[in-house]
């Protein structure tokens, strides 16, 4: 709307109208998507991050790069505006695979939600603290959770983020070293593992590329040997255990830390977290949790994502008419979206039965 003030009225009949004197809101999308854009096609990205990290506001950021974007496709602002509604946005959210994102995530955050609420996130921390010695071990046992959950990365920042918050606050560990943890430990990790949600669609890039190459059909067997080239993940992972096994620090991360262990401030006094709700207030009066309480619909997310992956894939494989198909045609033929909604509803089912047997709701 900023757009529209600064303009003013006088834009207006330039907006409605196009060069031919025709309704530019008649104008249909699909051909001006057949247009070349050459290098205009990296600006909706470089303004999305580029404002998000200029101005920490990443919603506001990525509706401008939306917009820029459709922009760019329509060439006029007022039909860029409404087609961004009308068009691009509902497309997004109509998409099968992108609905299933937004379900998997609002499920598995409401588990995480409901073990807040019961105390069995406590219940873990109330574990841990035995067994964890300083604020190295806290980040050491933060980057096992995020090795150990590999099957997705959705489900790994959900999960890990925040099971250990309650964990890393306690032993004054920056959010920011904890968010560089998880982040530094979800994609790489789904990367390089053998079986994830993000393998299936990696081995079918390169199946593409082998066929159009005429290089054969042995996709899974290429990816696993370029294992030992995926630097980037391989070396994020070494540098996430050196960094948190050593404790040292460098850079606005070693500011960071010094506030939270020196101020308590494990938040900087100008944050402003995208998703931080209000921590559930513990209640002293009662014994802490079992930590199985919450590692029952963790582990219940896990083995449904892995067993769901496997016997999906093989399921899908066998109806393609191949016959005895190996790990690779199983992860090729899955419907890792498919898994992830059963594993968010296995694991929020089990959180919810769990929690109303044992009356911690």
């Amino acid at each position: 709307m900023n757009l529209f003030r600064r303009t003013g009225w006088l834009v207006l009949g330039w907006v409605l109208l196009d060069g031919s004197g025709q309704a530019a809101l008649a104008a249909p999308a699909a051909a001006a998507a057949t247009v070349n854009h050459g290098w205009l096609s990296i600006v909706p990205p470089v303004l999305a991050i580029g404002l998000a990290l200029w101005k920490r506001q990443v919603l506001v950021a990525l509706v401008l790069g939306v917009f820029t974007g459709v922009l760019i496709l329509e060439g006029n602002p007022l039909t860029a505006f409404l087609r961004m509604g009308d068009t691009y946005l509902v497309g997004a959210l109509a998409d099968r695979d992108h609905a299933a994102i937004l379900m998997f995530s609002t499920i598995l955050g409401g588990m995480v939600g409901v073990l807040s609420r019961s105390g069995a996130s406590e219940g873990i921390v109330h574990w841990l603290s035995g067994r964890v010695r300083g604020r190295r071990g806290g980040q050491t046992v933060t980057a096992v959770m995020g090795t150990v959950i590999f099957f997705d990365d959705y489900a790994n920042t959900l999960l890990v983020g925040a099971t250990m918050r309650p964990l890393t606050d306690r032993l004054r560990i920056s959010r920011e070293k904890l968010a560089w943890l998880v982040d530094s430990t979800a994609a790489p990790v789904t990367t390089v593992a053998v079986i994830s949600t993000w393998i299936g669609f990696e081995v079918g890039l390169i199946q593409d590329a082998m066929a159009r190459l005429d290089h054969g059909s042995q996709a899974y067997t290429f990816f696993i040997q370029t294992l030992p080239y995926s630097f980037y993940p391989l070396l994020t992972l070494l540098m996430v255990y050196l960094v948190a096994g050593s404790g040292r620090d460098f850079g606005p991360m070693l500011k960071a830390e010094r506030r939270a262990f020196h101020e308590g401030l494990v938040l900087s006094p100008d944050a402003r977290p995208a998703s931080d709700t209000a921590e559930a207030v513990p209640d002293e009066s009662r014994e802490p949790a079992n930590p199985l309480l919450a590692g029952i619909p963790i582990l219940g997310v896990i083995l449904t994502t892995a067993l769901g992956l496997y016997f999906n894939g093989r399921g899908t494989a066998l109806a393609a008419g191949i016959e005895s198909p190996g790990l690779r045609e199983v992860l090729n033929h899955a419907d890792s979206f498919a898994v992830l909604m059963w594993a968010a509803m296995t694991g929020a089912g089990l959180a919810i039965a769990l929690t109303t047997a044992t009356r911690r709701h």
